[in-house]
């Protein structure tokens, strides 16, 4: 994996997720213990993943993959991208919008990797 130089994020990410991050952060202070046993923060894809964001993060990796480096081209089998998170959104619901947290894949590439 080659570093990767992102600039400032997406105004619409930062809005967008910012607001609902603080809901996240809220719902969790509200009731720390359901979580705890198991609820899921629900981070969502129309804002982490929209095409704003998806065509920064193409820009900015120069069309490849985060992880193979392969060109992402929509008409090769396996090679459509997908909004990863460096560190999983399951586990780190409050990085869920983080640009930082962001990185695009090829499909194939993500699914391999796992959490």
């Amino acid at each position: 994996m080659i570093p990767i130089e992102k600039g400032a994020a997406p105004p619409d990410l930062i809005r967008a997720g910012e607001e609902h991050a603080r809901e996240l952060c809220a719902a969790y202070d509200a009731d720390p213990e359901s979580y705890r046993s198991g609820k899921k923060m629900e981070v969502r894809k129309p804002i982490y993943a929209s095409k704003v964001v998806k065509a920064e993060l193409e820009a900015r990796q120069h069309g490849k993959c985060c992880y193979c480096e392969t060109l992402l081209d929509d008409h090769k089998p396996y090679a459509y991208s997908e909004v990863e998170h460096w560190r999983p959104k399951s586990s780190y619901y409050w990085l869920g919008y983080s640009w930082d947290n962001l990185l695009l894949s090829r499909g194939f590439c993500n699914k391999k990797k796992g959490d």
